[in-house]
């Protein structure tokens, strides 16, 4: 039996994505976030195997070995963009991403997030010991094409996916 571990960087990432268990033997795929974005820490491509089995232990129910593929689902938030494209902008109270630019308050922390996120998933491409999916901006421009959703708007855009799809998961 293949069982399959994804790791998603929220809750409402799990929420949408467990119509996959709807699609799919539940004993064989096991969706659990990381609360954060993991990609984007620094050296994170150096000890994630680690990681991911700190994550498991705190689930009480798993071992890295239990699973024959790991799936990290990401967001991409960006990061292979120019520098020249991220701009500061203090009138914001936090990142907006937009088609053509991101806009944050402080410009050399997004330029230092995304050369973390970059290293951290060429590492772990050239490593071919997890998958990588990615969204392109994030999971809600993915889905609903909505680029800068707050966090009600993604409660509710991934409660109403869920309650859409749960006895139809074909269509999802």
């Amino acid at each position: 039996m293949i069982k399959c571990l994804f790791l998603v960087e929220g809750p409402f990432d799990k929420l949408r994505l467990s119509l996959f268990n709807e699609l799919f033997d539940s004993n064989k795929l096991t969706i659990i976030p990381f609360n954060c974005d993991k990609l984007s820490e620094e050296n994170y491509q150096n000890n994630y195997r680690n990681d991911i089995q700190k994550l498991l232990e705190n689930e009480k129910a798993y071992r890295i070995d239990d699973f024959d593929e790991i799936v990290q689902v990401c967001d991409m938030d960006g990061c292979y963009i120019s520098d020249k494209y991220i701009v500061e902008n203090n009138n914001i109270n936090r990142i907006k991403y937009y088609l053509d630019r991101i806009e944050a308050i402080n410009k050399e922390e997004i330029i230092k997030r995304n050369k973390n996120k970059r290293n951290n998933i060429n590492k772990i491409l050239i490593d071919k010991k997890i998958y990588l999916y990615f969204n392109a901006s994030n999971i809600d421009h993915a889905l609903d094409e909505i680029q800068n959703p707050t966090n009600k708007q993604k409660r509710d855009l991934s409660i109403r996916m869920y309650n859409t799809f749960k006895d139809k998961p074909k269509s999802f």
